[in-house]
């Protein structure tokens, strides 16, 4: 993996996106795209050029001290974002509409903005924090992941190609899982599709009626 190091590297809002958080020893991000990313691990070292991959690179960084800390990354082309087990507090990738992978589980997010991610076709934010996951632009979502976390409801309506959807683990009324059912879309999709509740005392009888199969402890 070639690494170039520069003194100082002009920020554009073009595909910028900022990690917030608290930690200390060594932290990981994956990125794919095209093109060049920087990163500025935002403790004073030098910021990082990369050429992406199309497929996932990691990218590694050792802090010395648990001070609050901000990671910028720059590039016109980033396509896929993995920043897991990093005690995020805050991620914003509203400046790049060019993500279509997104891996931010097992941190410390109570909301996420991904309102100007409308390419975004894979989506993780399991064991965070979350309250809210409002997906409703994102047509072409094909997978989402956000068990663990604190959602009391999810709207799907408007999201017509899912194909896996593991939300088990979250404080769903049996009112609102039924409605989140009922948002389910009932396209045919080629092998299949899925929703993965957990255990719930839901109708899931109302998933089945539009073609989709139950997965995990259900009634």
């Amino acid at each position: 993996m070639a690494v170039i190091l520069t003194a100082s590297i002009p920020v554009t809002l073009t595909g910028q996106m900022t990690l917030s958080f608290q930690h200390t020893g060594r932290v990981t991000i994956g990125l794919c795209g095209s093109g060049n990313a920087t990163i500025d691990w935002g403790d004073g070292t030098r910021v990082e050029t990369h050429t992406l991959k199309f497929s996932m690179v990691p990218y590694y960084h050792t802090y010395s001290g648990a001070t609050p800390r901000t990671i910028t990354i720059t590039g016109s082309d980033i396509r896929g974002l993995v920043c897991t087990d990093m005690q995020l507090t805050s991620l914003d990738v509203s400046k790049n509409p060019a993500l279509s992978i997104l891996d931010c589980s097992r941190n410390k997010l109570t909301s996420i903005d991904l309102s100007n991610n409308l390419d975004l076709r894979h989506l993780t934010c399991t064991n965070n924090q979350l309250t809210n996951l409002d997906v409703s632009k994102i047509i072409w979502l094909g997978l989402i992941r956000c068990s663990y976390n604190q959602l009391t409801s999810l709207d799907l309506n408007n999201n017509r190609a899912i194909k896996n959807l593991y939300c088990d683990n979250n404080p769903f009324t049996t009112v609102n899982m039924e409605n989140l059912f009922r948002s389910l879309h009932n396209n045919v999709i080629n092998g299949g599709k899925a929703i993965f509740p957990g255990s719930t005392s839901a109708n899931t009888g109302i998933a089945r009626e539009t073609g989709w199969t139950i997965g995990g402890l259900t009634n």
